[in-house]
């Protein structure tokens, strides 16, 4: 379904027009309502193009049955949340012609600043010249022929959308692609990083003060991108989880405050944390591509705005029987309680607790445990990671993540570097020096709590009852040394750098440069208790991240291997 491989130039196109505006007309605005807004975001400005094809004449073109009821729940979602949704009975097909009226007609019916614009699109797609990165896209109707010399004359091309809602002024347009392949829609060089910091900046509840943020940020122009898949992955042709998510999404569980209102951040964490799970539960694992735009080839955007949809069922409080919102709030209150200690401080209540010490007469903080499940899923759903762990060990999110390159250690320390609230001045994955002066307190110790060899200290292959060298244990399971840090001998092996160290996160977002081999410290649950040593390091390749039916991925994970963050702390 939906083979979108190399669609670069779609957005090249979009960048023509995606220019994000100053705010304007502030002297205007005054003091809007939380009635105006919702008047605001609602029929009078909100319209959306819902286009689903399952009927293809072409030989090569299976037909998606399934395509209709998604169509069905992805109207009725968007009619839910206040769009217009344009009237077009669903009989499976459209043929080439038709798309190009369609959406020509759609952007030129709604070619006004104040107007809010969502596109759907669910059907084959291809890239004809799959060997050039520089291919154009093409979505695949009803009347597209077979693979070949006419192939490209008689799709859609991904070029022609782009430069259709180049011409729009709507200041505001969302586009959903649910497409096998479809992340490579989006350079890997451009792919946004953390999304939290707008979010954080928005003020709590439906206020008027909301309101008036809501305001501002509809002055500004935004063109955000969700894809259902990254660039080396199939999705499935039915029960798709990705059209699943985004109607139940906007149909209210996106709301992740609870303030009445869904931003575009908030459904493309929910619809890409709620695809990653139930991908990898049947075993066709899917990673949705978010995208901000505009980007240029050298910087990732910043957030500037962001869509805004109303939720159908409006502002909620907190249930005493809502599990998931009661297990975040003791998870936050956890973090806070932690915090209040002397020496440790949380900047987030899903970052990790940082433990405070001195290296090299120098203020710095490391992670009192290694980095776990909860805290790469933070990351995960904000899209500051790519990669998606799955909780193998069943410790219900306190395990520690593993299976973890060097590239996936970057992209979490700029996340949680995204998230600085006045402590760090930086984070950063700690050196060997650091770790080991967090690790021992004697430098010619063994082990993190001394040189005698003690049994139900550690997590490693015979260092206790029921220890087989099969699995980790959670995080903070044995006691901590003295300076506080937990798990610093086995449990999992932990990224460290050295000062000379040159190897960006950029040499593999851009897929270029050769990376020297990297090492890891501490030892693992697999490491023998008699060869288990706190400081011992071993060396391990740094490749990209692995990639989902890339076969020539030159990709090297461990199931051993984890991280713990460290920072530099801000003077006093």
């Amino acid at each position: 379904m939906l083979r979108l491989r190399s669609l670069l130039c779609f957005f090249c196109l979009l960048t023509a027009f995606a220019v994000v505006d100053p705010v304007s007309g502030s002297d205007n605005v005054g003091s809007p309502s939380p009635e105006k807004l919702e008047e605001r975001l609602g029929q009078t400005n909100s319209f959306a193009l819902v286009i689903g094809i399952s009927d293809f004449d072409g030989i090569g073109w299976n037909d998606l049955p399934w395509v209709e009821e998604e169509v069905r729940r992805a109207t009725l979602a968007l009619q839910a949340a206040g769009f217009q949704v344009e009237p077009r009975p669903f009989d499976g097909r459209m043929t080439r012609g038709e798309m190009i009226e369609a959406i020509q007609t759609f952007v030129a019916a709604h070619d006004r600043p104040e107007y809010r614009l969502v596109l759907y699109i669910a059907t084959h797609g291809h890239a004809s010249r799959e060997a050039d990165p520089d291919g154009l896209g093409f979505l695949v109707t009803s009347d597209t022929t077979p693979l070949g010399p006419r192939f490209e004359q008689s799709a859609y091309s991904v070029g022609e959308l782009a430069r259709a809602l180049g011409k729009v002024a709507a200041r505001h347009v969302f586009v959903f692609v649910n497409a096998c392949f479809s992340g490579a829609m989006i350079p890997l060089a451009n792919r946004s990083g953390s999304v939290s910091e707008l979010l954080a900046r928005k003020p709590t509840g439906f206020t008027s003060e909301t309101a008036a943020w809501v305001e501002a940020l509809l002055e500004k122009r935004v063109r955000l991108i969700l894809t259902a898949g990254s660039d080396r992955q199939t999705v499935p042709d039915n029960n798709n989880p990705f059209g699943n998510s985004f109607a139940a999404g906007l149909l209210g569980a996106a709301d992740d405050d609870g303030d009445g209102m869904i931003m575009g951040l908030e459904l493309a964490a929910y619809i890409r944390a709620h695809v990653a799970r139930e991908s990898r539960r049947v075993g066709r694992p899917n990673d949705p591509v978010f995208a901000n735009l505009p980007f240029d080839f050298r910087n990732e955007p910043r957030m500037e705005s962001d869509f805004v949809f109303l939720s159908p069922v409006g502002p909620r409080a907190m249930a005493t029987d809502d599990t998931s919102a009661a297990n975040a709030l003791l998870q936050a209150q956890t973090h806070a309680l932690v915090s209040r200690s002397a020496n440790s401080f949380t900047e987030c209540p899903t970052c990790p607790v940082m433990v405070e010490f001195e290296h090299a007469r120098r203020p710095m903080a490391l992670s009192r445990t290694e980095i776990s499940i909860d805290e790469w899923d933070a990351c995960y759903r904000e899209f500051g990671c790519s990669r998606y762990f799955a909780d193998q060990d069943g410790g219900q999110g306190n395990m520690p993540v593993r299976g973890v390159t060097w590239e996936d250690a970057l992209d979490f320390q700029q996340w949680l570097d995204s998230k600085k609230a006045g402590k760090c001045e930086r984070y950063f994955i700690p050196t060997e020096s650091l770790w080991r002066t967090a690790a021992l307190v004697e430098p010619d110790w063994k082990y993190s709590w001394g040189n005698e060899f003690l049994e139900g200290r550690a997590s490693c292959w015979g260092c206790g009852e029921g220890q087989d060298g099969r699995r980790p244990m959670p995080v903070a399971s044995f006691p901590a040394n003295s300076g506080g840090f937990y798990d610093m001998t086995g449990n999992v092996w932990e990224w460290v750098r050295r000062p000379s160290d040159t190897c960006d996160r950029d040499a593999f977002r851009l897929r270029e440069g050769e990376c020297p081999v990297g090492t890891v410290i501490g030892g693992s649950f697999a490491t023998r208790w008699n060869q288990v040593d706190t400081s011992k390091v071993a060396p391990i390749p740094r490749t990209r991240s692995p990639r989902q039916g890339d076969p020539s991925s030159r990709a090297y994970t461990l199931e051993t291997v984890g991280l713990r963050m460290a920072c530099a702390l801000k003077p006093e």
